[in-house]
């Protein structure tokens, strides 16, 4: 009896061991694409408005969040808006505090003996805006709002924002940042044609 003991624990013990989930890449964890961005150009420049997300690209609940850059480049001919030879640069970047304040309340309410799962952080800490003041007239730009978290790990940017700028007669295009992607199997294929 002793001897069938042994062997199902030491059965057990080999199937438990060494057993790991598989690592998660950070860009997974990073945020999904900010909501509801509205572009409203003026004189005084282009203002952007948007809400926070509340979930990571796997669509689980955020546990982490830094803010925001607001990235743009000029483009001077048509094919510049995937021109990776072309950077974006920062014109601003915007702090976001309202998944710390979140678990804040969150544990507050535990400490009552409420459930802290319900509670959500204040509706104006989740909603941003920033305006480019530095924009020259008759110039087009490609802008994103690149949402990012605590360990610097960008997340996704479901929009870019095409501007020529004209003041409050702007023209704003709104381009779906997932259609300029080539997918890889699509650059192989162009990569094996004659040209």
């Amino acid at each position: 009896m002793g001897k069938w003991i042994s062997v199902i624990v030491f059965a057990f013990a080999c199937v438990g061991c060494g057993r790991y989930l598989p690592p998660i890449a950070p860009e997974i964890m990073a945020p999904d694409g900010v909501d509801k961005l509205v572009i409203t150009p003026s004189e005084q420049g282009v203002q952007f408005a948007w809400i926070a997300p509340e979930r990571d690209r796997r669509g689980k609940e955020l546990s982490s969040f830094s803010g925001y850059r607001i990235r743009r480049k000029e483009l001077l001919e048509r094919g510049d808006e995937t021109n990776e030879k072309i950077p974006f640069e920062e014109v601003g970047f915007i702090p976001d505090t309202h998944i710390e304040v979140r678990e804040k309340l969150r544990a507050e309410a535990r400490a009552q003996g409420k459930i802290g799962s319900r509670v959500q952080a204040p509706k104006e800490l989740t909603e941003f805006s920033f305006t480019d003041t530095s924009p020259v007239r008759n110039k087009t730009y490609l802008y994103k709002v690149v949402p990012e978290n605590q360990g610097s790990v960008e997340g996704a940017v479901n929009e870019l924002i095409k501007i020529t700028y004209k003041g409050t007669g702007s023209d704003v295009t709104v381009i779906n940042a997932r259609a300029l992607e080539t997918p890889p199997a699509e650059q192989d294929q162009n990569l094996s044609e004659p040209s």
